[in-house]
C-alpha cells in the first residue's frame, strides 16, 4: 500500500512541476501586454459591486461612456463589452457576474451581426477566456466554443502564443517579465485610448472635419447584407440562455441596439425583419427594448462624423448616448422614439456618401488588391459613384487636392485645414451613377477632391476631399 502511495506521491510531485514550469513559461512568453481587454478585465475586477452592467459586442466599446453614466447617475456603472463578443461569451460573462453576485441590472447589446456568426471567433473566445477568473466557467466557456480540433489552443495559450519559426529571444522574454512585474502592466500604450470602465475610445470619423463629407472604399467599408436565412440557431439557443440566466436570478435585463449609420442601413437589406427577430424575443420574455436607431432627433442624433466606420460610433457621440441613458433610466416610460425605421432615416434622393472602387493595374494584368499585384504597378483606377438610399443619376468630377493646415492662433496654437484644389483630372462616365479615372500610380497625390452634380441643373449635389487608399 505504502509503495503505491509514494508512487501517487510523485506522479502529483511531477504534475506540480510541469504545472509550474508551464504557468512560468507561459508567463514570460505570452506577450499580452498591449491588449485591451486586459485592460478592461483588471478594472471590472476591482470595481466590486456594479449596480449597472453593459455587454455586447465591439459597438459598445466605444459608444458606451461608463464614467460618465456612472457620475451622472451616481451608480456604479461598467462596460464589460469585448471584441466580436458572441452571445456564447455574453452568457459564460453574465454566468460569473451572477455567481459572484456582481449586479443584478444588465444592459445587453443586441448586435444584428451576431446572428450570423457560424463558429466561434478564436480570437474573441481567447480575449475573454484568458482573463476570467472562474476556471470552471472558463472551461464551459471554451468546452462548448470549440470542437475536438480546437481545444489544443483554446486550453493552452502557451501552444498558441509560441511560434516554432520564430522563437522569442532572452531579451524578449526579459522585456516581457518586467513589463507585467511592473504596476504599471494594467496600462495599455495602443492606438486607442481608455477612458475606464470599460470604455475604449477612437477619435477617428467617417467625414472630413471641414466638409462634414466622406468618400468611402465600398470594398473595405464593413457594410453589412446579411439575410434571415443567414441567422444562426446556435446564437439564439445562447440568447434565450442568457434571459432564462437573468430571469432564475432575478436580474434585471434590459436589450438595446446598437446605431448605425445610413451607409450601413442603406446596404442593409434586411435590416428590420432580422431585427424583428431581437423584437419577437423580448416580447415575449417581457423585455425592454432599447432601439438607439429609432431616437427621436430631439433626444439623439448622429450624423457621419459621430462614425468611424459605418457601424461603429467614436468618442465624440458616446457623451449624447450617456445623456439618452440617463433620461431613459430616470424615466422608462418616455416617448422616446419613432415607431418606423423610415422616421428617424427617411429614404429619399439626397447623397449619403461617395463610394470608390479601386484596381490596381499593370501592365497586362488588374488586380483589386495590391498584395495580389503580379508585376510592377502601372496605373491605378478608381470607379467613383454615389450613396443614397434610391438610385441617384451623377455626374462625377475628381480633382487633385492637397491639404494645408493654417496657423490661426500663435498663442493657443490653433490652426484650420485649408485645401488647395488642383487641375481637374479626366475620365469616363461609366452609366448614370459612377465614372472611371485612371490614374499614373507613380503620379497618385494623397489627396483628391471629389464633386457629385446633377446631369440635367448642373447643381453640386455633394462634395468631399479624401484620402484614397493606395495600399
Amino acid at each position: 500500500m505504502k509503495k503505491y502511495l509514494s508512487r501517487a506521491a510523485l506522479v502529483l510531485v511531477f504534475l506540480v512541476l510541469l504545472v509550474a514550469v508551464y504557468a512560468g513559461f507561459d508567463y514570460v512568453i505570452s506577450d499580452d501586454t498591449e491588449t485591451q481587454t486586459r485592460v478592461t478585465f483588471h478594472d471590472y475586477y476591482a470595481a466590486g459591486k456594479i449596480d449597472y452592467l453593459f455587454i455586447g459586442p465591439s459597438h459598445s466599446i466605444h459608444e458606451i461612456n461608463a464614467v460618465k453614466l456612472s457620475e451622472d447617475l451616481n451608480k456604479n456603472v461598467f462596460n464589460l463589452t469585448t471584441a466580436a463578443q458572441d452571445f456564447i461569451g455574453s452568457y459564460h460573462l453574465l454566468k460569473e457576474a451572477v455567481a459572484d453576485k456582481r449586479t443584478n441590472r444588465v444592459f445587453m447589446e443586441l448586435s444584428v451581426s451576431r446572428l450570423a456568426i457560424k463558429q466561434t471567433d478564436e480570437t474573441a473566445a481567447y480575449i475573454i477566456a484568458d482573463y476570467i477568473k472562474s476556471p470552471l466557467i472558463r472551461a464551459q466557456y471554451l468546452f462548448r466554443s470549440f470542437d475536438m480540433e480546437g481545444y489544443i489552443n483554446a486550453f493552452l495559450r502557451l501552444r498558441r502564443n509560441i511560434d516554432p519559426q520564430h522563437l522569442p529571444s532572452a531579451k524578449d522574454l526579459t522585456k516581457t517579465y518586467r513589463t507585467k512585474r511592473d504596476s504599471a502592466y494594467v496600462t495599455y500604450e495602443g492606438g486607442e485610448r481608455y477612458m475606464g470602465k470599460g470604455q475604449w475610445a477612437s477619435w477617428a470619423s467617417l467625414a472630413n472635419d471641414e466638409t462634414g463629407t466622406t468618400a468611402v472604399c465600398y470594398q473595405a467599408s464593413g457594410l453589412n447584407n446579411f439575410k434571415l436565412e443567414d441567422v444562426q440557431e446556435r446564437e439564439l439557443s445562447y440568447l434565450h440562455k442568457i434571459i432564462q440566466l437573468c430571469k432564475d436570478n432575478g436580474v434585471e435585463l434590459t436589450f438595446y441596439l446598437p446605431p448605425y449609420s445610413d451607409l450601413y442601413l442603406y446596404k442593409f437589406e434586411q435590416y428590420e425583419a432580422v431585427t424583428d427577430i431581437f423584437l419577437q424575443i423580448a416580447a415575449q420574455a417581457d423585455i425592454p427594448v432599447i432601439d438607439l436607431n429609432k431616437v427621436k432627433d430631439e433626444y439623439l442624433d448622429f450624423t457621419l462624423a459621430d462614425f468611424y466606420n459605418p457601424d461603429h460610433l467614436n468618442a465624440y457621440a458616446s457623451d449624447r448616448i450617456a445623456d439618452f441613458f440617463v433620461q431613459y433610466i430616470n424615466n422608462p416610460d418616455g416617448d422616446y422614439f419613432y415607431d418606423t425605421l423610415q422616421e428617424k432615416h427617411p429614404v429619399n434622393d439626397d447623397i449619403l456618401s461617395v463610394a470608390y472602387n479601386r484596381y490596381f493595374v499593370t501592365a497586362d494584368e488588374e488586380y483589386t488588391k495590391r498584395d495580389q499585384v503580379k508585376g510592377d504597378i502601372e496605373s491605378m483606377r478608381l470607379q467613383i459613384s454615389a450613396l443614397s438610399w434610391v438610385a441617384r443619376p451623377v455626374d462625377v468630377k475628381l480633382y487633385q487636392s492637397e491639404k494645408n493646415e493654417v496657423l490661426l492662433d500663435e498663442a493657443s496654437e490653433e490652426t484650420k485645414i485649408e485645401w488647395i484644389d488642383g487641375e481637374e483630372i479626366p475620365g469616363e462616365k461609366l452609366d448614370a451613377y459612377a465614372a472611371e479615372y485612371v490614374v499614373p500610380f507613380k503620379d497618385m497625390k494623397p489627396y483628391y477632391k471629389v464633386v457629385l452634380l446633377d446631369p440635367d441643373t448642373h447643381a453640386v449635389l455633394y462634395e468631399t476631399h479624401t484620402r484614397f487608399n493606395m495600399k
